[in-house]
């Protein structure tokens, strides 16, 4: 089963008044003309997005999802932790920043570990990763415990930043691309807010409300590994690997029949030139992109988008929200329908 969705195609050209389209068709290019309506510039093509691609799409948004709540959960379960084994400064820092240390050191080897056994089971690993992370977190008998889950977590946070955007973004139709990443970036957030959530249904729980918080993640971390082990891997990949056979029946699976050999054909003449460009350059990505002056200037956009994001301290904000509240003065309450916090009278 498929369903269509939107795609604009560009105008081409006005002549009088009148827009000229193209259909954008694989065999003719026909060309047509309309009489333009208020702010149209565009004609709408029909894309064909199948149920492989939607599902894809669904499990890497999960894979999402649990990025954004292991990245904000502790924030508000770090309150009860630190009371009930009574942390002092120096473990709790440990705890809240050793995850964003492990998600970056496997952001780094995530790409490597992709390219050898695949994005799929990349993906698999990270599911992995989590259901154990938060197994961990939710039966810790201390803070060692505590902190080696919240590691654990931090390695498949890593892994889903590198792996489930570059899976998605080879699988899916390149006309629907931007949508469908977006569409699984956005739970990512969603994540975040449902993290802050939990925190405060379970913060009427004053001893092991924060095992609930830690310890729930590992449902969707579940449903994220099953579904991946069901999804083919990335027609990309397979092509690299060598198994091309593999790689069209997998097409057949992610785009519209009479799709299927031109976009085999595409994915084939990239890797040749992948190829012919790591024995001209080297194998090191970083040093083939810092040999062109665009690639140069896109590396610099996004490392410095990412550079003043982290400088606005949005991780203090996300990861130490509750903490940064007591100290303003404003104590937990006795739960989130009862009101999460009530600030003291003399305030």
């Amino acid at each position: 089963m498929s369903i269509e969705m939107v795609a604009k195609r560009p105008l081409l050209q006005d002549d009088g008044g009148r827009g000229l389209y193209s259909t954008d068709d694989e065999d003719e290019e026909e060309l047509f003309t309309q009489p333009p309506s208020k702010g149209q510039h565009a004609l709408k093509e029909k894309v064909t997005i199948t149920t492989h691609v939607k599902l894809l799409t669904a499990f890497a948004s999960i894979g999402q999802f649990l990025f954004g709540y292991d990245t904000g959960v502790i924030s508000g379960s770090m309150l009860f932790i630190r009371k009930q084994f009574g942390l002092g400064d120096v473990w709790q820092e440990a705890i809240v920043s050793a995850t964003i240390v492990a998600a970056a050191l496997f952001a780094f080897i995530g790409g490597p570990v992709s390219d050898w056994i695949g994005r799929r089971l990349t993906a698999v690993g990270a599911g992995l990763l989590f259901t154990l992370g938060s197994v961990v977190l939710g039966t810790a008998s201390g803070p060692p415990v505590i902190l080696a889950g919240r590691v654990i977590v931090g390695c498949g946070l890593g892994l889903t930043s590198m792996c489930l955007p570059m899976y998605l973004s080879e699988c899916a139709p390149a006309k629907v691309r931007g949508r469908l990443l977006l569409i699984s970036c956005t739970f990512g957030c969603s994540g975040m807010l449902c993290a802050n959530i939990v925190d405060g249904f379970f913060s009427y729980k004053k001893t092991n409300g924060w095992r609930y918080m830690l310890g729930i993640a590992s449902m969707p971390s579940v449903i994220m590994v099953v579904g991946f082990l069901l999804l083919p891997e990335s027609p990309r990949w397979l092509v690299k690997a060598g198994k091309l056979e593999r790689a069209r029946y997998v097409l057949e699976k992610l785009r519209a029949p009479e799709e299927v050999e031109n976009e085999l054909s595409a994915i084939r003449k990239i890797c040749d030139e992948d190829n012919v460009k790591k024995l001209e350059a080297g194998k090191f990505v970083l040093l083939r992109i810092l040999r062109h002056a665009s690639t140069r200037r896109a590396l610099l956009i996004g490392c410095g988008l990412q550079m003043f994001q982290q400088l606005a301290a949005i991780n203090t904000v996300m990861c130490d929200t509750e903490s940064n509240s007591a100290v303003c003065g404003i104590r937990v309450g006795s739960g989130v329908f009862s009101g999460r916090y009530s600030v003291p009278s003399n305030q």
